[in-house]
């Protein structure tokens, strides 16, 4: 059996196996444990698990052909609906619609009344069909500041800009999250083409996950999330905000409606800067994430939180 010792903050802590470092969130560690298990395993049942989790931790690390790999194989292997839904998000994710769609429909006829299978159906076919019009419309292009790291949410700078976030090895810090193994996410800024691509500035990035920023209209106000904890407890992520005076950030606060134990992510600001949209669960929210929207009432000031 392999037998890894994770070292953080003074103490040690095992992980046996591949599905108790899923179970820590150590997905990079987990994905890597979990192969050499498979490699092992002659029970075709326990084997089929191996493949669920091995696609589960691909599609978190959004490895997505990687995922798609192993979700089929757990599907192949019978594991159950867990790995014919997942495989379904990740051809989604990947563009398949066809192939997520066909998932979806079989198991509608086991699921009759599941409103959210018959919302991830309509939502294929509009998918598809706006994928066909794009394709005879629109041309995709990689900028050249995306690096072999995850490079994702863009927000326009003073015009000419685009701030994003990035755990590229230029990120802030020395240690690796351990959920994906690279560095901890940083903001990153470069110009419209993907030239001169810099960490942005050193008093909104930190040692934690920073990431979804957004800017006011005049660009002076700086809204994102950062997510932060302890090897011992959970990370959380917050909305944080920031102000530019004199061409410089102040430090980071966090909003004023934002609780504990909670995640928060995803701002954006609307109504000329007077309403902000984001993501959150809620203390007494449905299941999954949902979006909400706060209201400014004075000076930094969010009314709370809206659904």
């Amino acid at each position: 059996m392999m037998t890894m010792v994770v070292c953080s903050c003074g103490f040690t802590k095992e992980i046996k196996n591949g599905e108790a470092a899923y179970e820590q969130k150590k997905y990079a560690l987990a994905a890597d444990m979990l192969k050499d298990e498979y490699k092992k395993q002659p029970n075709k049942r326990k084997a089929a698990k191996l493949s669920y989790l091995l696609g589960s931790s691909y599609e978190i690390l959004n490895e997505i052909q990687r995922s798609i790999r192993w979700y089929e194989k757990a599907v192949r292997a019978e594991y159950g609906e867990q790995a014919d839904r997942g495989l379904a998000r990740v051809h989604k994710q990947s563009g398949n619609y066809a192939a997520a769609l066909d998932i979806w429909k079989v198991l509608s006829k086991v699921h009759t009344q599941d409103q959210m299978i018959k919302r991830e159906i309509e939502i294929l076919k509009l998918a598809a069909e706006w994928d066909r019009d794009r394709q005879n419309t629109t041309k995709i292009f990689a900028l050249d500041g995306n690096s072999l790291f995850n490079d994702y949410i863009s927000a326009v700078y003073e015009g000419n800009y685009l701030v994003f976030t990035s755990d590229r090895k230029d990120a802030t810090g020395s240690d690796d999250y351990k959920w994906t193994g690279n560095k901890y996410s940083d903001l990153f800024i470069m110009d419209k083409e993907g030239r001169g691509v810099r960490r942005f500035d050193a008093e909104i990035n930190s040692n934690f996950n920073e990431g979804a920023a957004c800017f006011t209209q005049d660009f002076n106000k700086i809204i994102f999330t950062r997510c932060s904890g302890t090897e011992t407890a959970d990370s959380y992520c917050k909305l944080m905000y920031a102000k530019k005076k004199d061409g410089l950030w102040t430090e980071p606060q966090v909003i004023n409606f934002v609780v504990d134990n909670i995640n928060y992510g995803q701002p954006a600001l609307i109504e000329n800067d007077s309403v902000m949209v984001f993501c959150t669960k809620g203390p007494d929210g449905p299941g999954g994430y949902d979006l909400y929207y706060s209201e400014l009432v004075g000076d930094d000031e969010w009314s709370f939180c809206l659904i």
